[in-house]
């Protein structure tokens, strides 16, 4: 059966890396909790996604994908197995891209759920057996949720930036140690989604795209209204990413409206 699963890899792998030489690229795709799609990374690929979201747990040495700490692990839900092997694969075959002839970044981001300080040390050391993904300009690792943002910036391995919130504005950070400015919908506006949107809340979305891109940055909202009205307010706003759980309806959507 453990052989079985190797060989189903091995053609996803493959499947994977004559996929996205085909694909056309959404650059403001992001995908959320990707792991818990059917097909991890594969899906988000094959729809062009430009960005992937993976929780981690650090479990006896080795780092598992799952939203909540699985009672019993399974070897092929590793990191590893799931996103860093595929798209070093991938990368290979793309000249150093995720996408082929891509010239945008291609973003992976890490919510690290376990000890941080002892999970980043162990994400480290694989992170460093992949030089595709090191000081690769359409390649970059983020991680979201980390306890100590500082220790990860002074890191001279630099193998990943971080995901900074609206306070980390106007601190001077770079774009390679906080690529992307990310918040709540909730914290900066009240709209539902669905009532038309008022004068104030349109200011308040708008105010907060405004003071991440004078700092240089991307923006993202976490836990939006998951639906086309929503996504097509905040793509004209100016929102570098939506942060989406409907893979397919949004490349539709994007696929109607290609002005976005």
């Amino acid at each position: 059966m453990y052989y079985k699963h190797l060989l189903s890899l091995f053609f996803a792998l493959f499947a994977c890396c004559s996929l996205t030489a085909q694909v056309k690229p959404i650059v403001r795709a992001h995908a959320h909790n990707d792991y818990m799609h059917t097909h991890p990374l594969k899906d988000a690929l094959a729809l062009g996604f430009t960005s992937v979201e993976a929780d981690i747990y650090l479990i006896n040495g080795e780092l598992f994908v799952s939203h909540e700490r699985p009672e019993k692990t399974n070897p092929l839900k590793t990191l590893k197995s799931l996103y860093l092997d595929p798209l070093q694969k991938i990368m290979q075959a793309n000249n150093n891209r995720v996408y082929k002839n891509y010239d945008g970044i291609f973003y992976l981001m890490i919510d690290i759920k376990s000890d941080s300080l002892h999970t980043y040390q162990a994400l480290k050391a694989q992170i460093l057996g992949y030089p595709e993904f090191l000081h690769n300009p359409h390649f970059k690792i983020y991680l979201t949720s980390f306890e100590d943002l500082h220790f990860v910036l002074k890191d001279k391995a630099s193998i990943a930036g971080i995901d900074g919130r609206l306070a980390d504005t106007k601190k001077g950070y770079s774009l390679a140690q906080v690529p992307v400015i990310s918040e709540a919908f909730k914290t900066i506006t009240h709209w539902n989604g669905k009532d038309t949107i008022t004068e104030n809340q349109y200011n308040q979305v708008k105010a907060f795209i405004t003071q991440v891109h004078r700092d240089g940055k991307k923006c993202r909202l976490w836990a939006i209204p998951d639906q086309p009205e929503v996504w097509r307010r905040l793509l004209n706003d100016g929102m570098d990413f939506i942060n989406t759980d409907k893979l397919q309806e949004f490349n539709q959507f994007i696929q109607m409206n290609p002005t976005f």
